[in-house]
């Protein structure tokens, strides 16, 4: 079987540059106000200025932070379907290689109208142990807990149909499992 590599949609963090240039005009007023006269939230005076770009300020910086780290990611394919295992990138709680040894099952589940391609894992433990981040470490948990498995594929921000994915993805599983 061909290895199937799905790419990721280009669009994807646009969004947060968006974010980050309203933020950056919404500080850009805020800073550059001088009297009472210019309106709107220029009105803050003294401290209370400083205070009210903390809030843009940490929102720009954040923003910023993924957009510049999806395009860093971008360059890399978002799924790869080989016969060492699955190795995803597809999203933020993406989990690198799964070796076809580890993968147990496969299922379907639609949550809040979006399917998921949920990967079993016969020991989940072992690959949220291995994220650093603890925000990320914290979602995986969170996700272990609720779907059963950390790993839950979306094709959000991949540039292929969910029917596609799953068909792979099973098709896979079945020529490489390990039992």
């Amino acid at each position: 079987m061909e290895p199937v590599i799905i790419s990721r949609k280009k669009y994807m963090g646009y969004y947060q540059l968006i974010i980050a240039v309203i933020t950056l005009s919404f500080i850009c007023w805020i800073a550059l106000g001088k009297t009472v006269d210019d309106g709107g939230m220029l009105m803050i005076k003294g401290s209370g200025r400083i205070t009210a770009l903390i809030i843009p300020g940490i929102l720009f910086i954040i923003s910023c932070y993924y957009a510049i780290a999806y395009f860093f990611q971008y360059r890399k394919p978002g799924l790869v379907i080989d016969s060492t295992g699955i190795t995803d990138q597809s999203n933020y709680n993406a989990l690198g290689l799964i070796p076809w040894s580890d993968i147990k099952g496969i299922e379907k589940r639609t949550l809040l109208r979006r399917d998921f391609l949920l990967i079993r894992l016969s020991d989940p433990e072992k690959y949220i142990s291995r994220v650093k981040n603890p925000f990320r470490r914290k979602s995986l948990i969170a996700s272990n807990r609720l779907l059963s498995t950390p790993l839950a594929i979306s094709v959000r921000e991949l540039n292929c149909s969910f029917s596609s994915l799953e068909n792979s993805v099973k098709q896979a599983y079945e020529v490489y499992r390990v039992d």
